[in-house]
């Protein structure tokens, strides 16, 4: 039996922009584009079984679309130009995840409260049987909280961050999903916050991509854009691996971010067709929501990963 495990690539979703910056500026979203995101579909992974003929997809739905019901009427799956039958149904697999907040020098103040606050926050939004780890980083990573479902515990770790000290965003990663293989995560996500480039790490980039690669891991990257962010590494990482790369210049937005990343975790759907195509091609998955049609694309095939999938915006049936 041969399985092939594809996490997809990075899925961008770069909203909220406030900078002064002309030319980060010219990347603001409007109100109208920021609402589209909010209603865009994610594939977060996709395994396809050649020994049982199946493709199975994993899918996160968005706070704007909220629960659906998993039904053939609601989802929609193409596979090349066919129509596919499949089944359909949420995803209750237990869910560990790794928050990584930057406690850089730069971070003190205003940021790193918010920081804390938008954390704190995410943690009680968490499904209920997840299970979370608290990484603090500034010139060096610290592991603050071990796998476990105790909430209180979590939210203490994350208030008691303190910023000072460079930035090892790399080494930082490199922790994180170690963290996850140690602790024998199951459905490993990684949730990290930076306002900043690495300045500190002892690890490469490089290094920290196989780590999230070999941990099986999701990447979440929240960007608090400032003079000092580097947000094409991350943005690089996050298409080497199973990322979503979040940004913002307002250290207001942080906590809508936090939530946005909670409630696609709450919102997860597996989608299982039945396929025996090894060749590449394309996988479209619909789902349709108050009188709208939400999709999200990305090509597998025999040649390694994925492309990057494609969010679109929501057409009107009407």
């Amino acid at each position: 039996m041969t399985q092939r495990i594809w996490r997809i690539s990075a899925a961008i979703l770069v909203a909220l922009f406030a900078i002064s910056s002309p030319a980060l500026a010219q990347d603001a979203e409007t109100d109208e584009a920021a609402a589209a995101r909010d209603r865009k579909i994610q594939i977060l992974r996709v395994k396809q079984d050649e020994g049982a003929g199946t493709v199975e997809l994993i899918v996160a739905l968005p706070a704007a679309i909220g629960e659906v019901a998993p039904t053939t009427s609601n989802f929609g799956v193409i596979e090349g130009q066919n129509n596919k039958t499949f089944t359909v149904e949420p995803v209750e697999d237990n869910v560990d995840v790794v928050i990584v907040v930057d406690t850089s020098g730069s971070m003190r103040g205003a940021p790193l409260t918010a920081a804390r606050q938008a954390a704190a926050g995410f943690i009680d939004r968490l499904p209920p049987e997840a299970r979370v780890s608290v990484v603090g980083f500034g010139a060096t990573p610290t592991v603050l909280t071990t796998f476990e479902n105790d909430r209180s515990s979590s939210r203490s770790a994350v208030n008691s961050l303190v910023a000072r000290g460079e930035t090892a965003l790399w080494d930082a990663l490199l922790t994180a999903s170690e963290t996850a293989t140690a602790g024998g995560s199951r459905a490993p996500y990684i949730v990290v916050l930076s306002d900043g480039g690495d300045t500190a790490s002892v690890g490469t980039q490089a290094q920290a991509n196989a780590a999230l690669e070999q941990a099986g891991a999701t990447l979440y990257a929240i960007t608090l854009e400032t003079a000092e962010s580097d947000h094409r590494a991350l943005l690089s990482t996050a298409d080497e691996v199973s990322g979503t790369v979040l940004a913002t210049g307002d250290i207001g937005a942080l906590e809508t971010l936090f939530d946005e990343v909670g409630d696609r975790l709450n919102h997860r759907y597996r989608i299982v067709i039945k396929s025996d195509r090894t060749d590449e091609r394309a996988l479209r998955v619909s789902v349709a929501i108050e009188g709208a049609i939400a999709t999200a694309s990305t090509t597998i095939g025999v040649g390694g990963a994925p492309t990057a999938p494609v969010a679109e915006v929501p057409t009107s049936l009407g």
